[in-house]
């Protein structure tokens, strides 16, 4: 485990970039958008094509999807 600081309104995740480490929220708040199904990262609508957000606190861990399933990130945060 390692220590990684990020500033308000940086993007920790992106959505379909490739996955390698899982965070844990140490402090503070995150937001979190899923996007709808079959939406492509490269989409220049990807803004227009968000199926829910949803925050998170201190405490909780994200990331893991792309590293159990060995697949492309799918949220941005």
């Amino acid at each position: 485990m390692k220590t990684q600081t990020f500033n308000e309104g940086e993007k920790i995740i992106t959505y379909g970039d490739e996955g390698s480490t899982y965070y844990i929220l140490s402090k503070g708040t995150i937001k979190v958008f899923v996007y709808e199904d079959d939406t492509k990262p490269n989409d220049p609508q990807l803004d227009n094509k968000i199926k829910f957000t949803k925050t998170m606190q201190k405490g909780e861990g994200f990331g893991e999807l792309a590293l159990l399933y060995n697949d492309k990130r799918s949220a941005t945060i």
